[in-house]
């Protein structure tokens, strides 16, 4: 305990700290989500990533109450405790995946002589009928599996403008979702109210987040034969506008609930609906290092304007009445009121994403129906053969 306030009080250690527990963090992070959307395939990439970030999100509502409830609002102890989870944790459940790799790569493959035969009449057939007209061996590779495993490098993903606009709607929609929620708890003072409103706020935006990562993988996924990803991108971007718009009036407690609920439903849709659209733009092979090129855009926006922006107005609110804090919503309005044309702006770049990339995605639809009619005449075929 006594390294952990010696950490604490030590702006350069606690530097470094946060350092390394990010960086493991991002590390953890990006492995998950690869490993599950190379083993899942293409098909459910928004149900996976949406199940990912759902237990991503969930986990600082969790955190809270064990922070709240457990810990009793102590700050050393939580971060001691954080500490031993993050690292214990990872390092037990990681060796239970040691191996599993190579003995897939091992497994024995099907006998080829069995498959390849020829089958001999049976009763009810007619001599010269063919059983099976279409052998594997004699199936030619489609062109969907070209479009399904394409794939950009990270210089190829760098000179691609997709990329560009796809940041500024990430650099946007983050900037909005951390300017609010780093700044909660300064927040909910402005307006006088305590800690305990702050707290039953974040697990509010936890849930809602997780509930919100999760539904808008599985509904893109649905429907994605008929709606752009990009779109939900959109939603989430109007939601966000809508949102920041009403933290700026706001001045009654109740007026939080709802906010916060909006703000983790929009924030963690979007979250989840960029990894999956990320992916099937730019492809899997290189997924962890472009998106952690991607993932520039949250420390980059949060500080531009969940720090910079937000302490400038707070300061200047607080010259403006002469005192040595501000109370009251005129403290992060003008903050706010920016954070909606930000999100406006990012829904406007999202619109013209959405046209660029509509043929790319259609496409894709189409090799992804092309693969399931290439599986299931495949899956008869072999089914028929090892009957005889």
């Amino acid at each position: 305990m006594s390294a952990c306030k010696f950490i604490y009080s030590n702006p350069y250690l606690m530097a470094a700290y946060a350092l390394t527990f990010a960086s493991g963090l991002a590390g953890i992070y990006c492995a998950g989500m690869t490993t599950n959307m190379k083993n899942f395939g293409p098909k459910y990439n928004g149900m996976v990533i949406g199940s990912l970030m759902f237990v991503y999100g969930l986990s600082s509502g969790v955190f809270s109450l064990l922070y709240k409830f457990v810990l009793q609002s102590k700050l050393l102890p939580f971060i001691l405790t954080m500490t031993i989870v993050a690292g214990v944790i990872p390092l037990c459940t990681g060796f239970l995946f040691v191996g599993l790799h190579k003995e897939d790569a091992d497994a024995p493959l099907p006998d080829q002589n069995m498959i390849n035969r020829t089958t001999t009449p049976v009763a009810g057939v007619d001599e010269t009928t063919t059983l099976i007209e279409i052998q594997p061996q004699e199936i030619e590779i489609p062109a969907y599996k070209q479009v399904l495993n394409r794939s950009s490098t990270t210089l190829e993903m760098l000179k691609s403008i997709d990329f560009y606009l796809l940041y500024i709607v990430y650099f946007c929609g983050v900037g909005t979702g951390l300017g609010i929620y780093n700044n909660l708890s300064s927040i909910v003072d402005t307006h006088g109210y305590g800690s305990s409103l702050t707290a039953d706020l974040v697990v509010m935006y936890s849930v809602f987040s997780s509930c919100g990562r999760v539904s808008y993988g599985v509904i893109s996924d649905c429907l994605r034969n008929h709606i752009n990803r990009f779109t939900f991108m959109s939603f989430s971007q109007v939601g966000l506008a809508a949102v920041s718009f009403g933290f700026a009036y706001t001045r009654e407690r109740w007026m939080f609930y709802p906010l916060m609920a909006g703000l983790g439903l929009f924030y963690g849709g979007m979250n989840a609906t960029i990894a999956a659209a990320f992916s099937e733009r730019f492809g899997n092979k290189h997924y962890a290092v472009n998106y952690a090129v991607l993932m520039s855009a949250c420390p980059i926006s949060s500080y531009l304007f969940g720090t910079l922006m937000t302490s400038y107005f707070y300061q200047r609110s607080i010259k403006v009445e002469g005192g040595k804090m501000c109370f009251g919503p005129i403290c992060y309005m003008p903050s706010f009121l920016l954070f909606s044309c930000m999100c406006m702006f990012g829904f406007l770049t999202c619109l013209f994403l959405m046209y660029r990339t509509r043929k790319m995605f259609a496409l894709r639809n189409e090799a992804l129906a092309q693969q399931k009619m290439h599986e299931t005449k495949l899956k008869v075929t072999l089914s028929v053969q090892y009957k005889i």
